[in-house]
């Protein structure tokens, strides 16, 4: 918006707006208002008992069609709340169950099928929950996380099913029982029963939300509303231009008011039912991939474990202090002659030739050190980071193992990491 408050681009945009429709009622009227007002010669005897009583018309038809306009904004705002408060609670459901996996190396094939699982039928819930809401739209631009890994006929069964989601949340919930009782949950009942609390608060709200298109305005008011709208729009040109005395304003008088009418009921019906594929609706396959996008950063290696925090690195005299988030990158970035310590392990730098040799040195014995080479033509503060991901891989190197850069790495183990410091 302008200093003003005042968008060109947003006065003048088309897309979305019910100004083309109300200028279709407004135009004609304004020009029956001057035609009439050329003929009739003006101002006549009795006008001002014409214009009172049509005052009072037009006050009881304001009336209605404002009420109509709060009705519809409270239905698309309780839309919007509730939709927000069932993706809040299954997103955190999902989480849930994602950290309450066990860390045990036994069972980790078991734990990545359980999170593959549990990630494809959370994406398929919301899905049909918002698909559900948008029965009579074409939504085929709806994506979901790839549900290829689920058996074939389960995944039939549900698709042509109405109700979906009557049968995705029985499955979810069937898959985090079985995960309990196999160890791949570890975790005690109390703090497990909260992750199905969760999903019943927002399968809750998924059908409080359903009540918004399966129950439309009453017919009677919808009705009453378009016959005094149109009765109005046909009565306003004639009221004009029998108490107005310039043929002028007898125009202007006819425009302004059937067009503010007309988009008043427009606006309301707009937002009354906020779920379909019109401009003024709810962005219902934007709210999907943002939900997809929720649950695959689960899937990212570092929201495997929490980051770790070294309190050497800041005196405990001193308090935590706000920092810029935009330099909170290169506050991480230290020199080369710096050293980054974990316990007893410290990783220097030395410039050597074209290239940067690191050099992990154990302070008991010290004698036993690891070098590891970066490739020539990279700034040491590109390889190797101050941060979790450095600290992680200096704990690595303290292995009999030669790390190289990821593409000449021999170990699959360190090929991750080196590719982690590599990157980063």
């Amino acid at each position: 918006e302008g200093s003003l408050g005042i968008s060109p681009d947003l006065l003048l945009r088309i897309r979305g707006s019910v100004v083309p429709k109300s200028l279709v009622w407004a135009v004609p009227a304004s020009m029956a208002a001057i035609g009439m007002y050329l003929y009739w010669g003006g101002e006549t005897e009795g006008s001002s008992t014409v214009s009172q009583a049509w005052n009072g018309y037009s006050f009881v038809l304001g009336f209605l069609i404002v009420n109509r306009m709060r009705i519809a904004y409270d239905r698309f705002w309780e839309s919007v709340s509730l939709l927000q408060a069932m993706r809040g609670e299954w997103t955190d459901a999902f989480h849930s169950c994602m950290s309450f996996c066990t860390r045990d190396p036994a069972k980790q094939d078991q734990v990545v099928k359980f999170r593959g699982g549990l990630l494809r039928l959370f994406s398929l819930l919301h899905e049909s929950a918002l698909a559900r809401l948008c029965v009579k739209c074409d939504l085929d631009e709806m994506p979901v996380i790839d549900p290829r890994g689920i058996e074939p006929e389960y995944l039939e069964f549900v698709m042509e099913h109405p109700e979906r989601t009557d049968i995705l949340m029985p499955w979810i919930e069937q898959s985090i029982i079985d995960a309990s009782h196999a160890g791949t949950i570890d975790v005690e009942p109390p703090i497990l029963s909260r992750a199905f609390n969760e999903l019943s608060r927002g399968m809750v709200n998924f059908v409080n939300v359903t009540k918004i298109p399966a129950y439309p305005l009453p017919f009677p008011i919808v009705q009453m509303i378009q016959f005094l709208m149109i009765f109005h729009a046909l009565v306003t040109p004639t009221i004009a231009s029998l108490i107005m005395y310039n043929w002028r304003w007898a125009g202007m008088l006819a425009f302004s008011s059937v067009f503010s009418f007309w988009c008043i009921n427009y606006i309301a019906m707009e937002i009354e039912m906020p779920f379909g594929n019109h401009y003024n609706n709810l962005p219902v396959c934007q709210m999907q991939r943002s939900f997809n996008e929720t649950l695959l950063i689960s899937t990212h290696h570092y929201m495997q474990r929490p980051p770790s925090y070294d309190p050497r690195g800041k005196p405990f005299s001193q308090p935590p202090q706000e920092v810029d988030m935009s330099n909170a990158r290169q506050s991480t970035r230290k020199s080369a002659k710096e050293f980054y310590r974990l316990d007893s392990t410290e990783l220097t730098a030395r410039h050597v030739d074209s290239g940067v040799r690191m050099q992990l040195c154990n302070s008991d014995p010290p004698n036993q050190s690891k070098d590891v080479a970066e490739p020539p033509g990279q700034d040491y503060e590109d390889f190797v980071h101050a941060d979790d991901v450095g600290v992680e891989a200096a704990v690595v190197l303290q292995s009999d193992v030669r790390m190289r850069p990821a593409e000449q790495a021999v170990d699959e183990n360190l090929a991750s990491n080196v590719a982690a410091i590599s990157t980063v």
